[in-house]
């Protein structure tokens, strides 16, 4: 499960780096890593802009605050999944589930509340489909995390013990 989890986050770091999308007719392509770092001096330089309601942007331009909460969502759960993966497995794909939930719930309100102008200018390249994509793989590992029964993995005593009670029921090693 950690290599999954492993696959998760390089298809997340990827996204950020390839062009993640393009608006209409601009020539200007904008990558994961610009998009994230745009929306977050936004968020920190001009926190009333999304707080408080405004006559010129509505809650539309808060809708761009709602999109880049998956990032921290799927950090959660990522965090989660690797270090309380192997105590606690259930708890942690539980954990994983919900937050990988929570960013794709994110991502779909986002694009729902898009204004159908502004939604069809918007050309969608390879940087976004692979955050999405790793967003769903995050709620798909916690999801069998939660659903998947594993056996406990024996203690070295209970190893021995199996062992021995198996050569001591069978006929050939009475035998030798």
């Amino acid at each position: 499960m950690r290599r999954a989890v492993l696959v998760a986050v390089a298809l997340y770091i990827a996204a950020h780096f390839l062009p993640a999308y393009q608006r209409g007719a601009n020539p200007r392509l904008l990558s994961g890593w610009q998009i994230s770092s745009e929306t977050m001096q936004r968020l920190f330089t001009r926190p009333s802009r999304w707080i408080l309601p405004s006559t010129n942007h509505g809650a539309r331009f808060r809708m761009i605050y709602v999109a880049w909460l998956a990032n921290p969502l799927f950090c959660f759960g990522v965090a989660a999944v690797l270090v309380t993966g192997r105590a606690h497995p259930r708890l942690a794909g539980a954990i994983a589930a919900a937050a990988g939930t929570g960013a794709v719930a994110c991502t779909v309100a986002y694009a729902i509340y898009l204004p159908p102008v502004l939604f069809s200018s918007i050309v969608w390249l390879p940087g976004c489909y692979l955050w999405i994509i790793s967003l769903l793989l995050l709620t798909t590992i916690g999801l069998h995390q939660i659903l998947v029964r594993r056996e406990p993995v024996p203690t070295p005593e209970q190893a021995l013990a199996v062992a021995s009670e198996s050569s001591h029921d069978s006929p050939e090693s009475a035998r030798v």
